[in-house]
């Protein structure tokens, strides 16, 4: 179970930013209709100075227009926020499974994990693909797409989907520790996605002029490993198995 300050983890501002914009944008619009409403509206059609009324409207439309930005870019990184928690819990996942059957191969299992959890929220543009040096002709990427294209109806075009997966491979940075954990010990998986912004005057309110932000994530879980034989003699699997003739 990830917890409320889980949730907020590296994007407290992203959410104080969206609360603010949306209060603004809401109060703009009630503002606006109540001045464009009955005497105000009928001097703009009537009176030669009519125009004068427009003025406060045309210098305050960019002040509303990067509010609108900075919502839709603010409800963008909180979706990816969302979508990393997922990616690290199923790398964490991925631990507790690799780390006890083949830890030579746990590391790129538990990379593989939150890749392919990070893809579907990754940018498909090839721009970011570019500023980010991503590889979209991996084979990992491949088999992604494989799965996608099998069980996806009407699949989206292939080198979209290997530019959001190859995206992912270059933004998404796992670590964890421990690295050889005992039975039932915390692995604790910590998550770092750099969400490429795709408005650039959203990106610096946000606090991402170089137009990245990162995102972090931790997720824990216990290590259930197999205890072993040596610590189980009556059960040489490591494993309690109780059997019942009916």
């Amino acid at each position: 179970m990830f917890t409320l300050g889980e949730c907020l983890r590296s994007v407290e501002i992203i959410w104080v930013l969206w609360v603010l914009s949306t209060l603004l944008i809401c109060w703009l619009l009630v503002h606006g209709a109540r001045c464009w409403r009955g005497q105000t509206f009928r001097k703009l059609l009537a009176e030669e100075d009519g125009g004068a009324y427009t003025i406060s409207y045309v210098l305050t439309f960019p002040i509303y227009f990067l509010l609108v930005c900075t919502v839709i870019e603010s409800s963008l990184v909180l979706l990816t926020k969302m979508g990393t928690m997922y990616a690290a819990y199923c790398s964490a996942r991925s631990a507790v499974v690799w780390l006890n059957a083949q830890p030579d191969l746990a590391n790129d299992q538990i990379r593989s994990a939150a890749v392919n959890a990070m893809a579907p929220f990754a940018s498909g543009s090839q721009q970011h693909a570019k500023w980010l040096g991503a590889d979209s002709g991996s084979t990992n990427g491949a088999r992604w797409y494989y799965g996608y294209y099998r069980y996806c109806k009407g699949p989206a075009p292939a080198d979209y989907m290997l530019t959001k997966y190859g995206c992912a491979l270059a933004a998404t940075d796992v670590t964890w520790d421990p690295a050889e954990p005992s039975v039932n010990e915390p692995i604790n998986v910590t998550l770092t996605y750099r969400m490429p912004l795709h408005i650039p005057g959203a990106a610096r309110v946000l606090g991402a002029p170089g137009g990245f932000y990162p995102i972090t994530t931790k997720a824990t879980l216990p290590n259930e490993g197999w205890v072993g034989a040596e610590n189980q003699p009556n059960y040489p699997m490591g494993i309690d198995y109780h059997t019942r003739m009916n």
